[in-house]
This record gives C-alpha cells, structure tokens and sequence, in this order.
C-alpha cells in the first residue's frame, strides 16, 4: 500500500455539505448494523425466555411438593477458574439444631434428617465451622467453632460449647456451617442458617 498517497487524502478540502452527507451516510451504516445484531440477540431471546420459565416452574413444583428447599452442591473456584473443592449450600431443611445448656457447657444437637441422601450419606464425622451465640439484644457474645470431629449415633451428632463465661440470661446459638468428613476425601463444608435458644 503506498502510504505517501493516503497521506496526500489529508490534504482533500470537501464542501460542508460533502462532509456531512458523509457523516449521514456513516450514521445509517452503524444503525442497520446494530439493529441487524440486535435482530440476532432477539432470536434466541423466546428460548431462553423458555428455559427460565421451565426452570421458575420446576422449582415451584419442589417447593409445592414438599414446602422445603432442596441443598445444592457448588464447586469452590480459584481466581483463574480452576476448581479446588466443592462445598454444599442451603442444608437449612435437612439438619434439626436443638440446644440446651447442662451447667457450664452447652450440648448442641444436630439430627440428619436426610441421612440416607448425599452429601449425608457416608459422611464419617462432623464438626461445626462456625457458630455465634447473641443475647436478648442480638449482640454477638461469643463466636468460633467446635474443631473436635464428632462421628454421628444414628442420625444425631452431638457437640459440647464452653459458656462458662456468659451471664445469666437468656440467648441465640447461631450456626452458619458444618463440615462433614469422609475418609480419603476432602472435607466438605454444609453451609445453612440454624438457630435455636437457649436459657443459661
């Protein structure tokens, strides 16, 4: 390509009027090219519409068959993408949390309700990796987790959570994760929200 020519096309002097039935012309090509895309987008618009109705009913029809949501398992990604674990999330419906206190301690009892299901089936032990207890004013009064991992009779797990600190008083405990283990395979997190109260 000679560039020296194209060079030489600055120095082309064009009337006002050229320059913009030029500009007109540039505008129109854009639009049909966007409204042509845009035509494309629409096309698979119905389908997709489609999937999200089959999707909103199916998961109405859980809901109504049961009343309760369903757990899913998600897979925990690095930043690239790459898949480093899987955790499993909104066990709400699937585990019982009861409390009470027995002198200084509190026994924390989680009852499987769905033992004979994954992830519960085969899981070894449990533990819990994070729990709160708030007072009468949902201020948080301690916090942490229950490392020691506790192997399930039956379908119950019991923990024990030091509270000699507390006052008397009446409370929350608060439990945001479990983690369920098997042996040779990766521990896995039970992510939900369980609450129950407690006198001390």
């Amino acid at each position: 390509m000679d560039f020296e020519r194209l060079r030489s096309l600055k120095n082309i002097r064009m009337s006002d009027e050229t320059k913009n039935r030029i500009i007109c012309n540039c505008e129109r090509e854009i639009k049909t090219t966007e409204e042509c895309r845009m035509k494309r987008k629409f096309k698979k618009l119905p389908a997709l519409i489609a999937a999200i109705a089959v999707c909103s009913c199916t998961s109405v029809a859980v809901l109504a068959s049961n009343g309760k949501l369903e757990g899913f398992f998600e897979d925990i990604k690095r930043w690239d993408g790459a898949v480093t674990g899987t955790r499993y999330n909104q066990a709400d419906d699937e585990i019982d949390v009861t409390a009470k206190t027995d002198e200084n301690e509190l026994r924390v009892s989680a009852r499987i309700i769905t033992l004979d299901s994954p992830p519960y089936f085969g899981l070894d032990e449990y533990s819990i990796k994070s729990y709160r207890i708030l007072d009468k004013d949902s201020k948080v009064v301690k916090k942490g987790e229950v490392a020691e991992k506790k192997a399930p009779d039956k379908d119950e797990v019991q923990f024990r959570i030091d509270i000699s600190e507390l006052e008397s008083g009446s409370y929350t405990l608060e439990i945001s994760s479990f983690i369920g283990y098997k042996k040779a395979d990766q521990p896995l997190d039970i992510n939900g929200t369980w609450k129950c109260s407690f006198e001390y």
